[in-house]
């Protein structure tokens, strides 16, 4: 027993089984990022690296992201946790690096929350979108 409890805890494989209970979360989330660039595009370096198939940048809570496990732990965590904040900043100004283009520099950005409540049974769209921004930075 202490050896499938120590491997669980090492390889922090913990599941939430909030989604079976009778109060199961309503709404869905996730941060997006955007960012202005010296060259004058907008950007989501975040969206861009977490889920590739889905144009970032877009104030909705996109249907399917395919996010792995880790990630989802980290979106659901950085709007609240400001100790999550000075690596995000460090991360984001390296975007040129990443890119290999110059005027993607970052100027500023927005990370900004977005949420919506999921859809009654017999409906289809999510409801009540809502957008907050976490945090604001100028470089």
């Amino acid at each position: 027993a202490r050896f499938v409890e120590a491997s669980i805890t090492y390889l922090q494989l913990f599941q939430g089984w909030s989604m079976f209970s009778p109060n199961a979360p309503l709404t869905d989330s996730t941060v997006i990022v955007d960012a202005l660039t010296k060259s004058g595009r907008h950007v989501d370096p975040l969206s861009e690296a977490a889920a590739p198939r889905h144009p970032g940048g877009q104030r909705v809570v996109a249907p399917q992201l395919n996010h792995d496990s880790f990630f989802c732990d980290y979106i659901s965590r950085i709007a609240d946790e400001g100790s999550y904040h000075g690596a995000l900043i460090e991360w984001i100004e390296r975007y040129p690096q990443r890119t290999g283009r110059e005027g993607d520099a970052i100027v500023s950005f927005d990370l900004i929350e977005v949420s919506d409540e999921s859809p009654p049974p017999g409906r289809s769209q999510p409801q009540q979108l809502k957008t907050r921004i976490v945090l604001s930075h100028r470089f």
